[in-house]
């Protein structure tokens, strides 16, 4: 049994502590030979388990004694929770753990130091197991910190007003390092900006975004888009908002071809201001189109670049476990519709890519288990900036 997986631990203690599955009296003492787990690992265990089980009881008491029905039905206590102490198992009359503990003068308020005595060994030859309770009310296994929650909301009527801009409240951006720490009004506005995409994407409207230029930061890009979706690049933790925009204003409303369109891909933090077009709706057919257009191009774009060029690949992998168990993950992960193929000791992996500048990154973390076979302007560039760097080193 591999014992440093704390699941796989619980699953076994779980399944000797249900008497309806193992009958034969269970303790720390009998798992510690049963499971082959160094002693001092169950104590450990037993002492969070058990200090969680009491907590829990105590909670449930606490409800089930309260006249409020709403917290009734959003208890805590599950049949896991009700662990029970007996010499003979086969007994159906069984003592509570809280029970046993009284009667025992073992203090179980003060957790630190009842989860002390569980680990000083006082409980290794106690009889434990799970009593499940077949009742009719329905109960949900919760953590300490969710009771807490849904015992002040039991408390009043949740406010349902946040539904009518539900986005602005409930989308959750991440603290990136473009901004400035102390720099709230920006997270504000990028809030602002979430909530104003989301929007057009469900009423099929038109934007106006102005941005920062890529090739010149002082100057704004103004354009209308059409935006599909946003999305997270966990990677450099950016967001963007992914559409297109109508090589011409008849685009919009003439007959539907792709080539009247134009994928952008804007990044979160460079935009400056976002506008709805009200005179302009995209019809469901266009925005079907093009949104099967990103769905199919997904697997192949790295970084959310889905506005660079298309560029053909073959990369070389050294046959090191980590290293191909490395790329596996990586591939499978972003389910690229690329090919790896295992070849004369070595992992070849080929593919149609956007976004040449995060798949170096990726690249570069390999270092010299991974050489790039084609294109040879990739090999170029990667060359090139090794020779930069040893150049900074030696200077």
């Amino acid at each position: 049994m591999n014992y440093k997986l704390p699941l796989l631990r619980l699953q076994q203690y779980i399944t000797y502590l249900d008497k309806n599955i193992y009958s034969s009296p269970v303790c720390i003492s009998s798992l510690h030979d049963l499971l082959h787990l160094p002693i001092q690992l169950v104590r450990n265990d037993f002492a969070e388990i058990l200090a969680w089980s009491v907590k829990m009881s105590e909670i449930t008491d606490e409800i089930l004694s309260s006249d409020n029905i709403r917290s009734k039905n959003v208890s805590p206590f599950s049949e896991w929770t009700n662990f029970c102490v007996d010499s003979d198992i086969s007994n159906d009359e069984c003592i509570t753990l809280i029970e046993y503990c009284k009667n025992e003068g073992i203090n179980t308020s003060n957790k630190k130091e009842f989860k002390n005595i569980i680990k000083s060994g006082r409980f290794d030859h106690i009889n434990l197991y799970i009593q499940k309770d077949y009742s009719s009310c329905f109960y949900i296994p919760m953590t300490y910190g969710e009771h807490l929650l849904f015992t002040e909301l039991s408390k009043k009527e949740p406010d349902l007003s946040i539904l009518s801009n539900p986005y602005k409240e409930l989308f959750y951006v991440k603290n990136s390092y473009q901004y400035d720490n102390d720099d709230f009004i920006r997270s504000n506005e990028a809030l602002d900006f979430i909530a104003q995409t989301q929007n057009a994407i469900e009423n099929r409207k038109l934007l106006k975004i102005s941005r920062l230029s890529v090739r010149n930061p002082e100057n704004l890009k103004t354009e209308k888009v059409i935006p599909i979706k946003i999305s997270y690049n966990s990677d450099n933790n950016q967001y963007s908002i992914i559409g297109f925009t109508p090589n011409k204003e008849s685009a919009l409303k003439t007959i539907f071809k792709n080539d009247n369109f134009t994928i952008v891909s804007i990044r979160l933090e460079n935009i400056k201001e976002i506008k709805l077009v009200k005179d302009i709706h995209i019809s469901d057919e266009q925005f079907e189109q093009l949104t099967k257009k990103i769905e199919d191009l997904s697997p192949n774009v790295w970084g959310n670049c889905f506005d660079e060029p298309p560029l053909e690949i073959i990369v070389r992998f050294s046959d090191h476990y980590r290293v191909w168990k490395k790329v596996h993950m990586a591939i499978d992960d972003i389910h690229t519709n690329g090919i790896l193929e295992e070849k004369d000791g070595y992992l070849y992996y080929k593919d149609t890519i956007y976004g040449k500048s995060s798949f170096r990154l990726w690249l570069n973390s390999f270092g010299s288990s991974a050489i790039v076979i084609q294109p040879k302007s990739l090999q170029d560039e990667i060359i090139k900036d090794l020779k930069a760097k040893i150049e900074r080193l030696e200077h």
